[in-house]
């Protein structure tokens, strides 16, 4: 960091300092935000199944409201004793009342085009008016079985509603072995007539199509996308699934249906995947609703909102990924992040440029200093280091200067006072000194000097004489009292 200039640190410092509560301020957002957007999710996810509910059953009460006045206002006792085939053959009258029973049966057929065929059978009759293959009898129809086989009829205005495969080929054709295997996936309302309400018993059967049911649930959707809105009965069997194949397969062995056919709640959501972790609830609108913590699947996350009516006992599934539901609100955050780092990075380009600005004095005095005090620097270092740097150089430089000037200052007071002593001139400045010196009025000087110094010198070494200068000075400043001890000049 010594090679970083010292704006560039406090830039680096201020950085710093912003992006740890800007981590954990984005975090917090962003936890809180998805954790929000869930909820939302889930909220506007039972609106919508809500609304497919009542679309779907006012688009079938409307069917069926049709089927019931057609019963209630026509004169079904015109066709009393027409019940047989053989009664219209060859007989113009008969046939065109029958005729005319068709023509109100196209009516029915042309009100939406949802419809695939509508047709009318006595219950004591051989034959069939229908609206796709015309008045046959029943051996060239497709076969009525299934009316039989329907375990439990829900009624509805008077009828209800089963969903199967309306086979092509008819009866006369499966017996000849003649089977095509072509189906078409319908809804069909089965209407049975009572005398209550007129002359005469028989049944009118609406097929809808089952196609047209799904893309007005999931418009826009591909058959073979398993994501979007699942109508089933309440013992499991779908009525209507985004993958056309799945149209009366069994809902419980799709993933997490079981758990909501069982549920006791009527509506609700839950998030869902592989293994489950935890268990909470939630409450909307009044409802409380199980809550199965984030899991995954295949790295995926699910959301299953379901609805459960009891009109016509059917239960709506929703099924979304939350991938693609929280695409938006994930790009929302991401852009907020993007744009508080673009704001954090600019701010902190902008905090450089005003620390660069103010410490312009700094670097004009560095360079002062290094052009004044000789400093060289062959390496790079910021502007607190060189100072640093140089005004310890500084700081031993006076030190050096102050031993100096006590060593001139020693030797001026022993010129001073040689001069004195040799009784030679004094000068101002040597006068000064020995004031400084000699501050008392009156004192005495002892001269001392060695006997045959040239034969001490040659016998003894440097820290000999060093040694023996020591005690004698030492002597000397205890032979002198009271205080203060005596000066001693070497």
């Amino acid at each position: 960091m010594k090679s970083v200039p010292f704006a560039v640190q406090l830039s680096l410092i201020v950085f710093l300092v912003l992006i740890i509560p800007f981590v954990v301020l984005m975090s917090y957002t962003g936890f809180t935000t998805l954790r929000y957007s869930e909820v939302e999710i889930a909220r506007s996810s039972l609106e919508h199944i809500e609304l497919n509910r009542r679309f779907i059953e006012n688009f079938m009460n409307n069917i069926a409201g049709q089927v019931h006045r057609f019963a209630v206002y026509h004169d079904f006792y015109l066709y009393e004793g027409l019940q047989k085939y053989s009664a219209i053959q060859g007989n113009v009258d008969n046939g065109l009342r029958i005729q005319r029973l068709q023509r109100e049966l196209v009516s029915i057929a042309r009100t939406d085009e949802a419809i695939h065929s509508v047709f009318f059978f006595f219950d004591d009759g051989d034959y069939v008016i229908s609206t796709d293959r015309g008045i046959v009898e029943l051996a060239d129809y497709p076969s009525l079985s299934w009316m039989r086989a329907i375990p439990a009829r829900r009624e509805g205005l008077g009828g209800f509603w089963a969903p199967r495969e309306l086979q092509s080929s008819t009866v006369r054709e499966m017996l000849r072995g003649q089977d095509s295997g072509y189906f078409t996936r319908v809804i069909s309302y089965v209407y049975p007539l009572s005398r209550l309400t007129t002359a005469i018993m028989g049944t009118v059967v609406v097929n809808v199509r089952e196609s047209s049911l799904a893309n007005r649930l999931n418009p826009g959707g591909d058959r073979d996308n398993p994501l979007g809105i699942i109508i089933l009965q309440k013992d499991g069997k779908i009525i209507s699934h985004p993958v056309e194949s799945n149209f009366l397969i069994q809902g419980r062995n799709l993933p997490h249906i079981a758990e909501i056919l069982d549920s006791e709640e009527n509506s609700g959501y839950i998030f869902v995947s592989a293994i489950k972790t935890a268990d909470t609830n939630r409450t909307i609108s009044g409802i409380k609703t199980p809550l199965i913590s984030f899991l995954r699947e295949s790295d995926e996350q699910y959301l299953y909102t379901w609805l459960k009516t009891g009109y016509f006992e059917w239960v709506y599934v929703s099924v979304q990924s939350m991938e693609v539901l929280l695409s938006r609100t994930g790009r929302t955050i991401r852009n907020m992040i993007f744009l508080s780092l673009a704001v954090l990075l600019f701010g902190t380009m902008a905090s450089m440029a005003v620390f660069f600005w103010v410490s312009k004095p700094m670097r004009l005095l560095v360079n002062g200093v290094k052009v004044s005090a000789g400093i060289e620097e062959p390496a790079m270092r910021n502007e607190m280091d060189i100072l640093s740097s140089a005004f310890t150089r500084i700081g031993h430089k006076e030190k050096e200067l102050r031993d100096l000037l006590n060593e001139r200052e020693k030797d001026a007071a022993l010129l001073a006072i040689r001069n004195l002593l040799s009784d030679d001139p004094l000068t101002p400045q040597e006068t000064g000194i020995l004031e400084q010196v000699l501050p008392h009025k009156y004192f005495r000087v002892a001269v001392s000097a060695l006997d045959n110094y040239e034969e001490y010198r040659r016998r003894t070494t440097a820290e000999q004489r060093a040694y023996h200068r020591f005690l004698f000075i030492s002597g000397a400043e205890k032979s002198v009292s009271p205080p203060p001890p005596p000066l001693v000049f070497q």
